[in-house]
């Protein structure tokens, strides 16, 4: 079944890391390079939701 939805198991591992991901910005917008709001309290406040995210959803740091 795997080679027949994702062609690879490789493309498995990417697609299901895309989901991972996708979720995650989602919920939360990294701070933007270049604007008032990349300060490193905003950096600091996103790893934090990060973090956050992570232990709320474990699957995501496997």
């Amino acid at each position: 079944m795997i080679r027949y939805y994702f062609g690879s198991k490789e493309n498995l591992w990417r697609e299901s890391v895309a989901y991972l991901f996708e979720r995650f910005a989602e919920e939360y917008v990294p701070p933007e390079p270049g604007s008032e709001g990349f300060s490193l309290e905003a950096v600091k406040e996103y790893i934090r939701n990060y973090v956050r995210y992570c232990a709320r959803h474990p699957e995501h740091a496997r």
